[in-house]
């Protein structure tokens, strides 16, 4: 029994002894084999001199990637095929020439721009001519009526006579001649509202022509200002940009929008005239005469006024801008200068009634500018 306990105590120990052994040997093996490659590795690297300027190994100069400074350098220039060329090296890549020529290219939106502009001032001014003819016909009409009230009837004259003789049997043929007989012309007045009607009809009739006389000259100025005399297309474009600079130096924009204007006026004279020529005839007529002609005057003077009503409210310092409602679509030449004066008399009391202040100091400078060439939203002066 002892005997057996002592040989598995002898192959315990000699196992634990052959695992020892081999696991030694097999470390020890693999240490040596690290540290070989290790020594080898570091006995290449240093067996290879290194650049005595730079200090780099060769191999790593070679897959470093190059410097931003470097790569711009001409003389440390990577790749053999890039190459900063020089003022004076030939062109190698030239842009592709266009098809025709440049300045015609440049020159066919600019013609296309002016031409758009100047057929809606035609189209305008030939929409204003036909009004405005058939317009002095009507007034015309009216005039010859009217006029005949501010001097003697000649037919008063006659009955007037007639009467006389009727009346007195002791009248001759000399005392006639003699001029016996009172005449009506001495005792003719004319009427105060004969008076104003022809005043408001004749303006009337002559802003109406002065509209077509503008119209026609203006029409003319267009005729001229797209009348191009055949040169090259340098010289065309040249001349158009003269001539755009001229019209806008000469208030040719603003003439054509003072047409409207003046045939607007001639017309807002006649309805004035036609209330005052129908008074005397009775309340029976001139009461809804009377009634429809101001709603039409109404209409005119909201539109006029709306969209400088709008901004004057909507920017003023005394006005809630929570809830900023839509702009008044209303533009028209005769709102724009109702703007502007607008602008212009509140600049004035604000010097006398401190409540019309306005906290933008530059606003004041922008009052006189057009309303259509700007897109700011400011306090007083131009409205979008």
């Amino acid at each position: 029994m002892l005997c057996l306990t002592l040989i598995c105590h002898a192959f315990t120990i000699s196992g634990a002894l052959f695992r020892f052994v081999f696991s030694s040997s097999s470390c020890s093996k693999l240490r040596c084999y690290k540290s070989s490659s290790l020594v080898q590795s570091l006995s290449v690297f240093t067996s290879v001199t290194m650049d005595s300027a730079t200090g780099i190994h060769p191999v790593a100069e070679k897959t470093r990637s190059p410097n931003i400074a470097e790569s711009l350098d001409p003389d440390k220039v990577v790749h053999p095929k890039l190459k900063i060329p020089n003022l004076d090296d030939p062109y190698e890549h030239a842009l592709p020439k266009s098809d025709g020529d440049p300045w015609a290219i440049m020159l066919k939106p600019e013609m296309e721009t002016d031409k758009i502009q100047c057929d809606a001032w035609k189209e305008e001014v030939q929409t204003l001519l036909i009004f405005a003819g058939l317009f002095s016909a009507v007034v015309t009409a009216f005039i010859i009526e009217s006029y005949k009230f501010l001097q003697p009837d000649p037919n008063d004259t006659i009955i007037n006579l007639l009467t006389q003789i009727a009346n007195g049997p002791n009248v001759t043929a000399t005392s006639l001649a003699a001029g016996g007989l009172m005449s009506p012309v001495s005792s003719f007045t004319q009427k105060s509202s004969s008076v104003r009607i022809n005043v408001f009809w004749f303006i009337s009739l002559i802003l109406s022509l002065a509209t077509v006389l503008v119209g026609t000259i203006a029409l003319q100025w267009l005729r001229e200002h797209q009348a191009y005399p055949a040169s090259s297309p340098k010289q065309t474009l040249a001349m158009l940009h003269m001539r755009t600079e001229s019209l806008k130096a000469w208030y040719v924009p603003q003439i054509f929008a003072m047409l409207p204007l003046l045939l607007q006026g001639a017309l807002v004279l006649f309805l004035a005239g036609l209330i005052d020529f129908t008074l005397p005839l009775g309340q029976k007529l001139s009461i809804p005469i009377a009634c429809i002609i101001g709603f039409i005057l109404l209409f005119l003077a909201a539109t006029t006024i709306l969209p400088a009503s709008q901004s004057t409210l909507l920017f003023s310092s005394h006005f809630s801008q929570d809830k900023v409602p839509s702009p008044c679509a209303y533009k028209s030449p005769q709102s724009q200068v109702f703007h502007t004066f607008t602008g212009l008399v509140l600049h004035a009391l604000s010097f006398i009634w401190p409540i019309l202040y306005c906290p933008n100091p530059n606003v004041w400078d922008l009052v006189t500018m057009s309303a259509y060439q700007t897109t700011s939203i400011i306090c007083f002066p131009i409205y979008t």
